[in-house]
């Protein structure tokens, strides 16, 4: 599977013991490429899992769901000092923290669950009396080049894509020099549109068999299933089969690994993890009114109208403010 080359260290945990439990629990081991070996361009992404179809199935979900997700938003504030969020942090399962300037909050949330994470903005929200439809938040996916070039070159993901993110208010920007994709609008809107890209991460499974245990047309299977598949003879009569998809398609690609073998089917556990859910409503009032923009490709966004800092008057303009101008200088040239 490809996790982005700078989580590693945060999923391997210290000393080793995040990754170890992972394999433990699993029965699987677990290969991270050393980094320190290469330049930022070159460093590896890639990381291999060893064990059965079952337990492998459930080491990738225990990988991805170690992988941190942040994101931000701005709520308008126009008290002195910054609100005591301490109350609400306590029925977080989170990291939160806060920045304020002078008519915003610019509040910081990092955990790992997508339903942790919409509670504790939902909680916050209703702290503010504030409804979802207009507040935005952001946050970025890690992202080689595989995947911009599927956002750019597949018509089924793009389709799918853009489909998702006009329901939900939500546009998606693209940075390939940086690895990231910026996603912005409203809060269940943008982990929707999170769990689809990162759904379309490269997966590839691979094992090795007998020539004679394949029961079952390669090429028919590659049509019907919409996977990549590669034969390599390794010595005699066996042969190291590659399957290549993505990662939101992962139990399949261990299905069509038995149906080519005849082996008895395996039922997979089908979480949402890649798949967009219901989420639930929370109601409060609202004390902001949304300025609905049309985006060229067709996105609607809704967006907080923007706060102004304000502005000294001009002496040139205002008698009033000349005049207080001269007052001043006039005390100065006495002093």
């Amino acid at each position: 599977m490809e996790l982005h080359h700078s989580l590693h260290s945060h999923i391997i945990g210290k000393g080793g013991r995040g990754i170890q439990k992972v394999m433990k629990i699993t029965s699987c081991h677990i290969h991270f490429p050393d980094s320190n070996k290469y330049s930022e361009s070159n460093k590896s992404d890639q990381v291999s899992i060893s064990g059965t179809p079952m337990n492998v199935y459930e080491a990738l979900k225990h990988l991805r769901a170690m992988c941190p997700l942040t994101v931000y938003m701005k709520l308008p504030w126009y008290n002195p000092g910054q609100p005591d969020l301490r109350p609400l942090m306590s029925q977080m399962d989170l990291e939160v923290s806060v920045e304020q300037n002078i008519y915003s909050l610019a509040i910081k949330m990092s955990g790992s669950q997508d339903s942790s994470v919409l509670f504790a903005i939902r909680l916050v929200l209703h702290h503010f009396l504030l409804t979802e439809e207009y507040v935005n938040i952001s946050t970025n996916v890690l992202a080689r080049e595989e995947l911009n070039y599927q956002l750019e070159n597949s018509d089924e993901h793009r389709q799918r894509i853009r489909e998702v993110c006009n329901k939900n208010n939500v546009t998606i920007q693209t940075f390939p020099e940086t690895h990231t994709i910026s996603i912005v609008g409203s809060p269940a809107g943008v982990l929707k549109v999170r769990k689809l890209l990162v759904g379309l991460a490269n997966v590839t499974v691979q094992f090795d068999c007998n020539v004679m245990d394949i029961h079952y047309p390669i090429q028919q299977l590659e049509q019907e299933r919409g996977l990549q598949i590669g034969c390599k003879r390794k010595n005699g009569d066996i042969m190291t089969i590659t399957m290549k998809s993505t990662e939101s398609k992962i139990a399949e690609v261990l299905q069509s690994r038995e149906l080519l073998l005849a082996l008895p089917p395996t039922t997979y556990s089908s979480p949402d993890d890649y798949d967009p859910s219901p989420v639930m409503n929370v109601t409060g009032p609202s004390t902001l009114i949304p300025l609905q923009t049309e985006l060229a490709s067709g996105v609607r966004v809704f967006l907080t109208p923007p706060i102004e800092s304000p502005r000294s008057p001009d002496p040139d303009e205002s008698p009033l403010a000349a005049s207080i101008l001269k007052g001043a200088k006039d005390i100065s040239k006495n002093r």
